[in-house]
Order: structure tokens, then sequence, then C-alpha cells
């Protein structure tokens, strides 16, 4: 009977054993299947965070290439501004000097008539005075032919 005992004990301790051994296979791979979730979800999560900052860097990127933009056809505009107001400056520049050309030939052209016509009325006059001048040049001429004719009669 004692040997029976001892089997049975021995049996009880490899069941013990085997039961602690499988309860410990079984901690180890709940250890493990839970390692390697926490292992995914870091892998998860890193890779979450790598798109983000990819997509962070995208957005940054085409925000900088958009305001380059915004910078360039701001700085084009200006440029178009510049560009039009010098030439709106130089031809209103050029319309003053059309006007002044314009104002100094009439001016030209006022004095010219001027002297024309102060010339013409020192020739009148000077017509004028040489007419009175032979008109009693004239009424001495015949006084004096009558006076002489009075003479040769008397």
């Amino acid at each position: 009977a004692r040997g029976g005992d001892q089997t049975e004990d021995t049996k009880a301790e490899v069941l013990r054993l085997t039961g602690r051994r499988t309860q410990q296979v079984k901690a180890v791979l709940s250890a493990v299947k839970s390692a390697e979730a926490a292992t995914d979800a870091y892998q998860k999560a890193k890779d979450e965070e790598r798109l983000r900052t990819e997509e962070a860097s995208k957005a940054a990127a085409t925000l900088q290439r958009n305001q380059a933009k915004r910078e360039k056809a701001r700085e084009k505009a200006v440029e178009r501004e510049r560009q039009r107001r010098e030439k709106a400056a130089d031809e209103a520049r050029k319309a003053q000097e059309r006007s002044l050309k314009r104002v100094m030939l009439l001016v030209e052209s006022v004095e010219r008539a001027g002297k024309e016509a102060a010339e013409a009325r020192a020739k009148e006059a000077v017509r004028a005075a040489a007419a009175a001048a032979a008109e009693e040049e004239l009424r001495v001429l015949e006084k004096t032919l009558g006076e002489a004719e009075e003479r040769a009669k008397g």
C-alpha cells in the first residue's frame, strides 16, 4: 500500500508542479502577449506621430510656398504700380512741356504781332508826318511862287 501511496503522491506532486509550470507558462505567454500588444501600440503611436510630423511638415512647406507666392505677387504689384506712377508722371511732364511750348509760341506770336503793329503805326506816323511836311512845303512853295508871280506882275 505504501508504494501505491507514493505513486499517488508522486503523481500529485507531478500534477502540482505541472500545474504550476502551466501557470508560469501561461503567465509568460500573457506577459509576451502584453509586451507584443504594448510594442504594437508603441509602433502604431510612433507611426501616427511620424505621419502627423510629415503632414505638418508638408503643410508648413505648402504654407511657406504660398507665402512666397503671395510675397512675389505683392512685389510684382508694387513694381507695376511704381512703373504706372512713373509713366503717369512722365506723361504729365511731357504734357506740361508741350503746353509750355504752346504758351511760348503764343507769346512770341503776340510779341511779333505787337512789333509789327508798332512798326506799322510808326511807318504810318512817318508817312503822315512826311505827307504833312510835304503839304507844308507845297504851301510854302505855292506861297513863294504866288509872291514871285505878284512881284513879277508888279
